[in-house]
């Protein structure tokens, strides 16, 4: 069971470099914000709104996830036209998790459940949405669906079986539904309204790509904007009206949920462990472009032994080495993603490093 929330973050000697940074295993801390699995079965940290979400026992690992569930309904069965369209979660508070300008991470499971295709769209499962400092003005607190979109810094919506990845207004990236199937989601970025913003997504373990610049805005025609938030869930936005849409019902599942501050990296299990140590140790190309990399090791290091896990945990590769070598060439025949390589030494013990694979 894992759920943690830190309402200020801690100063951390992590330096998680990455693709150059190599740390050992002895004594990390990291800058955990928050995570949840859901193995104790609540919501600790969250807000929930609306259609309110349960526990299910349908689950990416262990046995227990979050679902969201929403189904079309008229004015006349339900009056709140907030439950006629969302079911939703939000981290901590509407004021902000996000400052501008500093640097996260988040990663989660997610799983979409007989999601019949619609020609109208739906925000989910994820948004990192800003919202104004008025809160007098309705107009300005509750921005409409194609406002929201063009506000939010980052979210996605699926329209017609295909899932966009939108960054500011602007769609960057799409993949199809896959019903009854986990996907992974992992989000590394600086929300700016400056030049120093970017945001870079993996999908399953795989690197869709990097956005660089003005990812949010300072204010608008309401006045200063409050640092972003995160929700997690469905947005139907079309719902609200009795109008039908081509589906009735939508059934979304979370599993796995974690952010990251600063330099920590949700993709290695060894964030919970505290201190480091760096080492010199030189491996290229990294990414690696055609299934053969090398690792140079310092003559005063000595390596037993290599193994390669993906971002699951799962090892995937492992090869006995002489301590003698200190040039190590590996030829793992890896699927295009990003793995953690950790390497058993005589002097510093296990030592990790990130590979990405394209």
């Amino acid at each position: 069971m894992k759920t943690r929330q830190t309402a200020n973050l801690k100063t951390s000697k992590i330096l998680l470099f990455l693709f150059l940074g190599i740390v050992t295993f002895s004594n990390i801390e990291a800058q955990i914000i928050y995570e949840n699995d859901f193995e104790d079965g609540n919501f600790n940290g969250l807000l929930l709104r609306n259609n309110l979400p349960t526990i299910s026992n349908i689950s990416k690992s262990g046995k227990k996830s979050a679902r969201f569930y929403l189904e079309h309904k008229t004015k006349a069965t339900e009056s709140n036209s907030s439950k006629r369209k969302r079911t939703e979660v939000a981290l901590l508070h509407r004021k902000g998790n996000f400052d501008f300008g500093k640097e996260y991470w988040i990663t989660f499971d997610y799983r979409k459940e007989d999601w019949k295709k619609d020609s109208n769209s739906e925000i989910g499962p994820f948004q990192i949405h800003t919202q104004n400092q008025d809160e007098t003005n309705r107009d300005c607190m509750v921005p409409g669906f194609t406002s929201a979109v063009s506000k939010s810094p980052f979210l996605t919506i699926t329209n017609n079986g295909e899932t966009r990845f939108f960054v500011f207004g602007k769609p960057q990236w799409t993949w199809t539904v896959q019903e009854k199937k986990w996907v992974n989601l992992t989000i590394h970025f600086v929300i700016s309204y400056n030049n120093d913003g970017f945001i870079e997504l993996w999908k399953d373990g795989v690197r869709l790509g990097k956005v660089n610049g003005v990812n949010s805005q300072k204010e608008d025609n309401c006045g200063l904007m409050n640092p972003p938030y995160l929700k997690l869930g469905i947005y139907k936005w079309d719902w609200q009206l009795d109008t039908p849409t081509d589906s009735n019902r939508r059934e979304l599942y979370i599993d796995n949920f974690k952010i990251g501050a600063g330099s920590s990296n949700p993709f290695d299990n060894t964030l919970a462990i505290k201190g480091f140590e760096t080492i010199d140790i030189i491996m290229h190309p990294n990414p690696i472009t055609d299934n053969e990399f090398t690792i140079q090791l310092p003559q005063v290091i000595s390596v037993s032994e290599v193994k390669i896990f993906d971002i699951q945990g799962k090892e995937v590769y492992t090869k006995e080495i002489s301590s003698s070598e200190k040039e190590i060439t590996l030829q793992p025949n890896l699927a295009s993603g990003i793995y953690i390589l950790k390497l058993d030494t005589a002097e510093k013990g296990l030592v990790s490093k990130k590979i990405i694979v394209e």
